[in-house]
């Protein structure tokens, strides 16, 4: 006769879940902070046209831009961040952000139009690969391209400004940063 009464607990814990046995269930797990995965493609424009050190100051300018204003770019444990010649499909960066555990893509390409010495675009795509929004710049013309790069970013940066914590740029709560260590002697951050 003490059967029965572990077998009605048994089935009872089978059929309603932990629960029914009186057991807690662990909470679920707070949500992740929104962030972007960053990747860069340099067309083939650029690549015959232009050097790669341009291709590289456009990228590491956008990047210090996206760490500057707080916006979280997600790392991927398997992949340094992209930076390629090759045309990657949103649905594959999707899909690659998703693994990262971002919440949206930030396609950068760098080209070389005929008549600009640079053409920089940024793509934000959510997580179904729909595109959210398109900032688009160029700079140059005539004989010389000395400074295009950081007239460009100037551009792209102003564009970027009313997007700052808009899908595809969230920003970390100012809360959430982390506090840089004081000088020496130092007490409070405005002393």
């Amino acid at each position: 006769m003490k059967i029965l009464p572990l077998w009605l607990a048994l089935m009872a814990v089978i059929c309603l879940g932990p629960n029914a046995a009186g057991l807690a269930q662990s909470e679920p797990a707070p949500p992740k902070p929104a962030a972007v995965y960053f990747s860069a493609y340099r067309t083939p424009r650029h690549m015959k046209y232009s050097k790669p050190e341009v291709f590289h100051q456009a990228v590491a300018d956008v990047v210090e831009y996206l760490e500057a204003h707080r916006v979280r770019i997600a790392e991927d444990p398997i992949r340094k961040r992209i930076e390629t010649s090759d045309l990657i499909p949103v649905a594959t960066l999707v899909n690659i952000a998703r693994d990262a555990g971002a919440s949206s893509v930030l396609l950068l390409t760098v080209d070389r139009p005929l008549t600009k010495w640079v053409k920089i675009d940024l793509e934000a795509y959510d997580l179904s690969g729909k595109l959210l929004w398109k900032e688009s710049v160029a700079e140059g013309g005539g004989l010389r391209g000395k400074g295009g790069v950081e007239k460009a970013m100037g551009k792209l940066k102003a564009s970027l400004e009313p997007r700052l914590g808009q899908a595809g740029l969230e920003q970390t709560p100012v809360s959430e940063e982390k506090s840089a260590p004081l000088p020496a002697g130092k007490t409070s951050p405005g002393l």
